[in-house]
């Protein structure tokens, strides 16, 4: 998500995709001096100036099953278009730590979340990406009620193999064929790492 943010705020070809630049917000709801060291080490290797891109990061996680708190993200995106026009992307980093107090597995409260994120898609006229976790078994998904699925247009699965390497699979795409799997390995850069691409192994191929 660092990479995908990095490259829509500088309007910089995603492995491939194209992009069309736009303000991002990352809404980081943990491990906040990781990620501002991922993005120093992600311009760094791609030799960008990602401070002056349209990139805002969050102090906090947003809690977007509360009325208020999501709200005044609302409020806080639209003082920022002012200055940086249209936001293209909003992250959640990560659901459990924007949820709220809800419980992910209540289709309930599952059902609220995915609407609070239908509204700001709508009401913003942007992308909402949510990082998950999958359960204790990966192969039975991503955590939480099975409506979180079902709601998605693009799902995309991170893997490691072995110690060293990154697998990301396109698993679901609506009204469109997936992309192809991609592959990279880490490379220390700084403080962090960074993904450098590598040819897909067969068996993920």
């Amino acid at each position: 998500t660092v990479d995908m943010a990095a490259c829509l705020a500088l309007g910089k070809d995603w492995h491939g995709h194209k992009t069309h630049q736009a303000p991002v917000i990352y809404l980081a709801g943990e491990g906040l001096r990781n990620i501002s060291r991922r993005f120093v080490a992600w311009s760094k290797i791609n030799k960008a100036e990602i401070h002056q891109a349209p990139l805002m990061i969050s102090s906090r996680g947003a809690r977007l099953l509360d009325d208020k708190d999501h709200q005044l993200l609302k409020d806080t995106i639209s003082a920022t278009e002012d200055e940086y026009g249209d936001i293209g992307m909003i992250i959640v980093d990560t659901l459990a730590r924007n949820f709220g107090g809800g419980n992910e597995n209540a289709p309930m409260d599952m059902g609220e979340f995915i609407m609070a994120c239908d509204r700001l898609i709508k009401d913003l006229n942007c992308c909402v990406v949510t990082v998950h976790h999958t359960g204790k078994a990966a192969s039975a998904g991503a955590r939480g009620h099975s409506s979180y699925f079902a709601a998605l247009t693009t799902e995309i699965k991170v893997e490691a193999l072995g110690n060293f390497d990154i697998v990301v699979k396109n698993t679901k795409q609506k009204d469109f064929r997936e992309f192809e799997t991609l592959q990279f390995v880490k490379v220390e850069t700084g403080n962090s790492i960074t993904l450098e691409p590598v040819i897909v192994s067969k068996g993920n191929q």
